[in-house]
């Protein structure tokens, strides 16, 4: 496994973990369930922790693709800055939710409401920070097996002969 490989493996756990903790507290907060709102302060931490890895292992991964892969610096230095931003608020969550949960018998409202806006805020960054990592290189960008513009019908690949073109067009 290269350091491309370990990144990509790695950033999608926090981008989960903040997605499914949202619909987790605002079950607790309605049902006042204590069980799920742990399960949802759990998902928080590890999105936090796996949010520090993968930010961790952002710039190895730049570095192993910047000799092999023609990529956009731009873009990278585009996800580089929001994944800080996501970054810092997800390890903000990982530290409030439990914060939060130990202090709710005093003020329970407060606390799953302030928990409930960093998980909403953290899992918009993630998302934000996530389709900014995605537009690094994709396959998708290549079109690869699509018709050419003006070609109806055509299944001609970038850089081929044409031979496969002209077939899909006197069909």
């Amino acid at each position: 496994m290269n350091a491309a490989h370990l990144h990509l493996v790695v950033n999608h756990a926090p981008v989960l973990a903040f997605l499914f903790a949202l619909p987790l507290l605002a079950y607790a907060a309605v049902r006042r369930d204590d069980g799920t709102w742990r399960s949802a302060v759990f998902l928080l931490v590890l999105g936090g922790a796996g949010a520090l890895v993968a930010w961790r292992s952002g710039e190895p991964a730049e570095e192993f693709l910047e000799d092999r892969l023609q990529i956009s610096e731009a873009r990278v230095e585009e996800h580089e800055e929001r994944a800080e931003i996501a970054t810092v608020i997800a390890v903000a969550g990982a530290v409030l939710a439990p914060l939060a949960y130990w202090r709710r018998r005093r003020h329970e409202r407060l606390a799953i409401g302030a928990t409930l806006a960093v998980a909403l805020a953290g899992a918009g960054a993630m998302v934000w920070t996530a389709n900014a990592g995605g537009a690094i290189r994709h396959p998708e960008e290549l079109d690869i097996g699509s018709p050419r513009r003006g070609e109806e019908g055509a299944t001609r690949l970038e850089g081929s002969d044409g031979a496969g073109s002209e077939r899909a067009s006197r069909k």
